[in-house]
């Protein structure tokens, strides 16, 4: 998912992993513990706008507008990259951010050459998809 950009099917999460387990526990408890415990008063509807794209989670609500490289502020229409307060800025937050790029380059080669040392070898592509390993996802994060 984190490779391909692949939305998260929130509601096969809810349904498989939170709302059969909680069915089964309350079944002895509860008459009709699906309609108590997933319908009624107390339940939370989300109105989700008619939007086009994949957009999940809270995104389905986000406009997505351009900040300011330097300040962070939200560009106006007709602005680049920076406002016009950091105009005089630009060269420095180029270098800022061409010195973060070097950061996030760097931890990618230290995480990659890490993986090479665990299954083995310096001279072969990483074959591991190990999901329970935090040296996966701090790789695979550092590469995006």
């Amino acid at each position: 998912m984190l490779q391909n950009n692949i939305p998260i099917d929130y509601q096969f999460y809810l349904d498989h992993q939170i709302k059969l387990p909680l069915v089964r526990l309350f079944e002895p408890i509860l008459k009709n513990p699906e309609m108590t415990l997933f319908s009624g008063e107390h339940t939370r509807n989300i109105y989700v706008p008619p939007k086009g794209g994949q957009a999940t989670g809270i995104f389905k609500f986000a406009v997505v507008q351009r900040s300011c490289l330097g300040c962070k502020n939200l560009l106006k229409q007709g602005q680049d990259v920076v406002c016009q307060n950091c105009e005089t800025k630009m060269k420095q937050i180029y270098i800022e951010r061409k010195q973060e790029l070097k950061l996030f380059e760097k931890q990618y080669c230290d995480l990659w050459v890490q993986c090479q040392r665990c299954q083995g070898s310096l001279h072969q592509d990483i074959l591991c998809q190990s999901r329970d390993c935090p040296i996966f996802y701090r790789r695979v994060k550092a590469k995006k």
